[in-house]
């Protein structure tokens, strides 16, 4: 027989495989609270009812968030601690984590955020910023020689609950320069709207409660608040990050209510010799996106499987929005399309 002068797998030219992602943008991905066995994740408000609750924690202006009495916390509702702690709230800053900034993309590099204001949002200046040393709330402080005092809490704070059981508020103490420990000695209520009533001050919180050095935990708050406070934030960052990291297939993404709807792009694909990468147009489409709307997560589904069996140039939105791409999802038989 005669045998191959090259390896068998460089005669095959796959087609690229098509990854189209379906991005939920309704309101609830402004939220900054994800807690488990409530109404949409949201944290429990005393003053609610089941079908409501706090949805944002911080001062939140100028951006498309929506503040009201229910949803919003405020100052007396930050004293449910719960809200923040990671523990209870997934999405609230958590020390063993390292937040980085957002994928870059072209010229849009995404720095590490300002460790006394950071942005509200990573891209609109116009939303403006936070104060992490302003007040969050205020606590009653426990001394021991004098009578108790009013403990402002600053902006960058966090509550751990050590092995044995006691609660500790963690601050990022800019006007120190240092960490701050707070043991929670009293507290009101019960399950998810505890609240707390008295600290004391103590030099180091016992058990396995990481340490981190101030300057590090400092830069590492702003960036989760920047970057990854809130649903939105996350799973932009997320979907960016493995955009970047993807080659030789093509990527489209729809919103579920149609704020961005971008057909199939390549990333990284060669396709006769020449070299296609539009990643840097899909993250500035991903980017722009801003959540509003309700869920309607089984239209943008339906939207998707239509753009897939017409095999059609166009990704339409059920609403009636509809982009051309470059080319439709399957690629002609002899360019591997069968494959797809």
């Amino acid at each position: 027989m005669d045998l191959a002068d090259q390896p068998m797998m460089t005669s095959i030219k796959p087609a690229p495989a098509n990854i189209m992602v379906l991005l939920d943008d309704s309101d609830s991905m402004t939220f900054e609270v994800l807690a488990a066995d409530y109404n949409e994740g949201r944290f429990p408000n005393p003053a609610g009812d089941e079908q409501d609750g706090y949805s944002y924690i911080f001062e939140t202006a100028g951006d498309n968030a929506s503040l009201d009495d229910i949803r919003y916390m405020g100052q007396a509702g930050r004293k449910l601690w719960k809200s923040q702690s990671h523990a209870y709230n997934v999405l609230y800053y958590n020390p063993e984590i390292a937040y980085d900034p957002w994928p870059g993309y072209g010229n849009q590099d995404f720095l590490p955020a300002d460790r006394k204001f950071p942005k509200l949002h990573p891209l609109k200046n116009n939303a403006g910023t936070i104060d992490l040393d302003g007040e969050s709330f205020s606590v009653t402080l426990e001394l021991d020689a004098l009578p108790d005092a009013v403990l402002p809490v600053k902006n960058a704070h966090y509550f751990r609950q050590a092995e044995n059981g006691v609660i500790y508020l963690v601050v990022l103490n800019g006007d120190e320069n240092k960490t701050n420990y707070f043991a929670i000695t009293e507290v009101e209520g019960s399950g998810m709207t505890e609240k707390i009533r008295k600290v004391r001050s103590v030099t180091t919180p016992p058990g396995k409660i990481r340490v981190e050095e101030y300057g590090q935990a400092r830069q590492n708050f702003a960036n989760w608040f920047t970057y990854h406070r809130r649903r939105e934030y996350v799973a932009k960052g997320a979907i960016a990050g493995i955009i970047k990291n993807l080659k030789g297939v093509r990527v489209g993404i729809l919103s579920i209510n149609g704020t961005i709807v971008v057909p199939l792009k390549p990333v990284s694909v060669w396709r006769d010799g020449i070299y296609y990468d539009e990643t840097t147009v899909l993250l500035e489409e991903l980017y722009a996106c801003d959540a509003a709307g309700n869920t309607p997560l089984r239209e943008g589904l339906h939207d998707v499987g239509n753009y897939y069996s017409s095999n059609s140039k166009n990704l339409t939105h059920y609403r009636g929005k509809s982009v051309a791409g470059d080319d439709p999802p399957y690629f002609p038989e002899t360019e591997g399309g069968a494959c797809q």
